[in-house]
């Protein structure tokens, strides 16, 4: 009635095991920064953040099961039944993101990637870790995040979460992969099943560390180009979310959860 900015947590128990999950990992990836291990180029410091970040993941993943276990929750919620339609529309959705982006790029000449064949090595553990990542944001916490504090809101702050977790072990400056992660959490969400936004993510965190997205066209700065970059993700990723809801691949948003 105030007009006032407000948040209705709908289930304090749901919104509690979402934001527990995150304190977990995020602990363990701050803890896990002291570690120092001998580095002789560029590669091992990648090789070496990727290790840190499977085994802390993988760690917090175990810790997430416990207590969820404790608190008597269902730990994961894989969702296999709708795992066809999951995995197509994350596909589909990282595809039109992608292409548009990618295209954009081309043809204003404002942004490309330069591929970097030293790192072609890490690939497979990349994509390791792009797994567990993928299994605690869209398999644990997006559910719990939109149960608890409903739709909107629940794929916004696990988005949000999603791609700090992404930007903490991918070592570069990703703030472009944002709008993705807010789509595919969006998938995750539509079709109920995180297998699809799970797999995507292993393949975006694959894909960033073969592919450098830079932006030749400096407007006062680096960081300005990167904003630019931002910018069209962002476009391309609302494009993206309008062609999935041309599809019915998924059996709809939560029911008790879509008016929010």
């Amino acid at each position: 009635m105030s007009g006032h900015l407000s948040i209705q947590v709908k289930d304090v128990k749901s919104t509690l095991d979402a934001i527990v999950a995150y304190i977990v990992l995020f602990s363990m990836l701050f803890a896990s920064s002291f570690v120092v291990l001998p580095s002789v180029g560029l590669v091992e410091v990648y090789q070496n953040s990727l290790l840190r970040a499977a085994i802390v993941t993988a760690l917090a993943l175990g810790v997430v099961f416990c207590y969820a276990r404790f608190r008597a929750n269902e730990a994961l919620h894989v969702g296999l039944l709708n795992a066809k339609e999951s995995v197509l529309t994350a596909l589909l959705g990282l595809g039109v993101w992608l292409l548009v982006w990618v295209v954009f790029g081309r043809l204003t000449g404002t942004y490309g990637f330069v591929l970097e064949p030293t790192r072609l090595l890490l690939v497979p553990l990349a994509f390791c870790v792009g797994l567990l990542d993928g299994l605690i944001v869209y398999a644990y916490s997006a559910e719990r995040f939109v149960a608890g504090i409903g739709t909107t809101l629940g794929i916004f702050l696990s988005s949000l979460f999603g791609w700090l977790l992404f930007l903490a072990v991918s070592v570069d400056f990703a703030f472009y992969v944002l709008p993705a992660v807010l789509m595919l959490t969006y998938v995750g969400v539509k079709t109920k099943s995180p297998v699809g936004p799970t797999v995507v993510m292993g393949l975006l965190m694959a894909f960033f560390y073969i592919y450098f997205a830079v932006s030749p066209w400096m407007v006062g700065s680096r960081q300005i180009g990167y904003l630019l970059m931002t910018a069209i993700s962002a476009v391309s990723a609302f494009v993206a979310g309008l062609v999935l809801t041309r599809f019915s691949l998924g059996g709809g948003l939560y029911g008790r959860d879509s008016a929010a």
